[in-house]
């Protein structure tokens, strides 16, 4: 399976006449990125993995998938 690199705001050709906000909200809507139950690495590293062990640890949170725990109410 290939991963697909996340392009920065508007690269791709669908993207470039988007607002940036609506991009990165649109991007990390799926992601864990703002959960409470987020576990950074201790170390200080990019790797992260949830408190409840819902998910394994990866080393962006771009590449984590949300769980059923997560909801709005939990945001930061």
């Amino acid at each position: 399976m290939t991963r697909r690199h996340v392009e920065r705001y508007g690269d791709p050709r669908h993207e470039r006449t988007k607002d940036p906000l609506e991009i990165l909200i649109a991007r990390e809507r799926g992601t864990c990125k703002g959960c409470r139950l987020i576990l950074k690495s201790p170390f200080g590293g990019p790797e992260v993995a949830c408190k409840k062990r819902m998910r394994p640890a990866a080393l962006r949170i771009e590449e984590t998938k949300r769980c059923m725990l997560y909801t709005l109410e939990e945001a930061k």
